[in-house]
């Protein structure tokens, strides 16, 4: 990795807007060396520095703790001059050294859908466990015989409906 990696692969604190981590309008800089690098993704701007000998892959693991949400670096793509470029080619190789470069990073193509997906399987594993719970107390009024059939009919009913939805979220998250 050369002098890519910089504070243990990713730190670098503000940039020029202050370190917002990709938010709009804030650039966030990490890495050391004398090549600067300037990346893009959609609204957010990144300024990586690095050796010439430094490869694409080092510089996507240093953007990795940078993006929103986080990313690995075999999601990303990095564009130099329209091309994506390969993970072992060189910042000199893509003629971005000494002078520096722009570099524009993208996502391989179901990486947000994925995201999405963990956030929906999390979300729907929490809404079972509340609905165990109400079941369980269900259960044991029906057993105190605290309901009676047509008020235990009813809720039966809203639980039902309950585990359609969460079945139908985590039927939609799966790839």
């Amino acid at each position: 990795l050369g002098r890519c990696g910089g504070r243990g692969g990713g730190g670098g604190g503000g940039g020029a807007g202050g370190g917002g981590v990709g938010g709009r309008g804030a650039v966030t800089a990490a890495g050391e060396g004398p090549v600067l690098l300037s990346v893009s993704q959609g609204a957010s701007k990144f300024e990586l520095r690095c050796e010439p000998h430094s490869t694409v892959l080092s510089l996507k693991a240093l953007l990795a703790p940078l993006v929103s949400g986080g990313a690995e670096p075999a999601a990303m793509r990095l564009l130099a001059k329209g091309k994506e470029a390969a993970d072992d080619a060189t910042v000199a190789a893509l003629g971005m050294a000494p002078a520096g470069g722009r570099l524009m990073l993208l996502f391989k193509r179901r990486h947000h859908a994925e995201r999405e997906g963990e956030a929906l399987v999390q979300d729907g594993v929490a809404r079972l466990a509340e609905l165990r719970e109400r079941v369980g107390k269900l259960t044991l009024r029906l057993r105190k015989r605290l309901l009676d059939a047509a008020e235990a009919q009813v809720q039966l009913g809203a639980l039902e409906e309950e585990l359609n939805a969460i079945s139908l979220d985590l039927k939609n998250a799966a790839p």
